[in-house]
């Protein structure tokens, strides 16, 4: 962890976002009351997702003096820093779409999210006053902050994953693999990692121990390379949603002299849903190592493998399992006048607060139009009620279209 040696803060009024002057902390802090700012830090990083980017920040000097043009300087660039994330996390043209929104919400509370920050260079020239500035973002307050507003969706729990996957390194005649025959469940490395690599993504991984293989299916004891299909059957009831097919194999190939050899990886896993078996990601890894260790080689191999394999396909599932899709649970909220947008947002927060909705997620915004997915347990008619039913402060709502699923609703002031 990482801070500006000056102690830098940067504070912001609520009432209207402009910046209050830095306080700045005597670099003379005694060593407890440090001690003490330190804990609560990495308290506050612990377990956190943290996304460190670099940006620049300027402020005009002319009629402020240096030091407050460095302030405004630094803010600018830690909205630069969280605008950054923001953009990653939200879809394409997200931040041009909302950017009234999150400039009330998001940008001008930069202390919510920015978890520290230092300044890397200063550069001053007439009236400017440029900082380039590292700062550390708290990714899942910004997430979170984003799904609050509606813009993306809320933390998915991600699916239960078992791995069918065998492994052939440059020793071993055969595949090896976990269903085989034999008293014990042979654990691989590459299976190891791969299980590793994804419980750290949130994955939730099932035990080989919870698969019970019949008599009827005992002949794929003898398959390494599993069918979707067969796949399926073998899992059975483990409580798996996804499983993870596929092998990685090492091979020794150049060598030089007694001392060095090369050896050289590869991994093809694909991921399945075990209800439908429908494919839903695909990952192809590579690697080449020299060494002149033979198990050091392998060892050092399959784990690369396995670690770019297991982000790959985190990052592919999860994306998956995170889309939005019309279901019997799902209705569509249509709102014209949004261009009014301090009541917009107080209809969103009573919204997402009646009984039954778990959730809202806008899909689209446009001038004055915004259609928002709620995931609602009840119809479009017991939604439209629920709203009628409520008060809003300082504007009404006119529902004047419902149907199957469906309602459209115009806010009026």
């Amino acid at each position: 962890m990482r801070f500006d040696t000056r102690f830098d803060k940067i504070h912001y009024q609520h009432q209207d976002g402009s910046m209050m002057n830095a306080m700045k902390k005597s670099i003379g802090l005694s060593a407890a009351v440090f001690l003490v700012l330190l804990l609560m830090q990495a308290g506050k990083t612990q377990a956190q997702d943290t996304e460190t980017v670099q940006v620049v920040g300027s402020g005009q000097v002319v009629g402020q003096g240096l030091e407050k043009s460095r302030d405004l300087a630094v803010a600018n660039a830690l909205v630069s820093a969280v605008s950054k994330v923001a953009n990653d996390l939200l879809p394409a043209d997200g931040v041009a779409q909302y950017f009234a929104e999150l400039n009330q919400s998001v940008f001008n509370n930069t202390e919510a999210h920015v978890l520290s920050y230092r300044v890397l260079a200063e550069w001053n020239s007439g009236d400017t006053y440029r900082v380039l500035v590292e700062a550390t973002v708290a990714v899942d307050t910004v997430k979170a902050k984003l799904a609050a507003l509606g813009y993306v969706r809320a933390q998915t729990q991600l699916p239960h994953v078992l791995f069918m996957v065998y492994e052939q390194k440059t020793g071993d005649s055969i595949p090896v693999y976990w269903w085989a025959w034999g008293p014990q469940t042979q654990m691989t490395l590459t299976t190891d990692k791969l299980m590793q690599g994804m419980r750290e993504s949130g994955f939730v991984v099932v035990s080989q121990e919870n698969v019970s293989i019949s008599g009827d299916l005992a002949g794929l004891r003898q398959t390494p390379g599993l069918s979707d299909k067969e796949a399926s059957q073998l899992a059975g009831n483990s409580g798996a949603d996804v499983l993870i097919l596929g092998y990685a194999r090492v091979e020794a190939s150049n060598l030089m002299g007694d001392q060095k050899r090369t050896f050289k990886g590869m991994m093809e896993v694909r991921a399945i849903q075990a209800e439908t078996g429908r494919q839903i990601a695909k990952s192809i890894q590579t690697a080449v190592v020299s060494l002149s260790d033979e198990t050091l080689g392998n060892q050092d191999i399959l784990t690369r493998l396995a670690d770019q394999a297991a982000k790959d396909l985190s990052d592919q599932i999860a994306n998956v399992w995170s889309r939005v899709s019309v279901s019997q649970s799902q209705l569509v909220v249509t709102v014209e006048g949004t261009h009014q947008l301090s009541a917009f947002v107080k209809f969103r927060e009573s919204l997402r607060n009646l009984n039954g909705v778990n959730e809202i997620f806008i899909t689209e915004m446009k001038a004055d139009e915004a259609t928002i997915m709620v995931d609602y347990k009840g119809s479009a008619n017991a939604l439209a009620e629920a709203l009628m039913l409520n008060t809003y402060e300082g504007f009404s709502i006119n529902i004047f279209d419902i149907n199957e699923n469906r309602i459209r609703i115009k806010i009026v002031q």
